[in-house]
């Protein structure tokens, strides 16, 4: 499984390095973006197609990162939690257990007799 994720991940990896080969006049296009409300105007100065595929990348992967560290954070919890459960339900099990022991010996012991 892990070579076929290193296969995977090399291949995109390849494809894109291929796009953008091949599309490198069309990726230093400079764009302007701006932004006309009716009290305030706002206009970014040129940037490349590139540079503006790279920031947003690079802003998508950062949240995506935060959000996988808190969901992963939250599940640490909820293990933690099942398994306090599972423990004190483990010590019920096992009181109940023995107090149904002795009366088990005993039947067993008028039986043999």
């Amino acid at each position: 499984m892990k070579y076929i994720k290193v296969l995977l991940i090399s291949i995109v990896l390849v494809l894109a390095f291929v796009v953008a080969v091949q599309n490198y006049e069309n990726l230093k296009t400079p764009l302007i973006f701006s932004i006309d409300l009716i009290f305030y105007r706002y206009e970014s100065p040129k940037m490349s197609l590139a540079s503006i595929t790279v920031v947003a990348f690079l802003t998508g992967l950062i949240f995506m990162g935060l959000y996988g560290a808190a969901e992963r954070f939250r599940m640490k919890k909820l293990i933690r939690s099942l398994r306090e459960e599972l423990r004190s339900r483990d010590k019920e099990f096992e009181s109940i257990r023995n107090l149904s022991a002795p009366y088990e010996t005993v039947q067993q012991e008028k039986v043999a007799e």
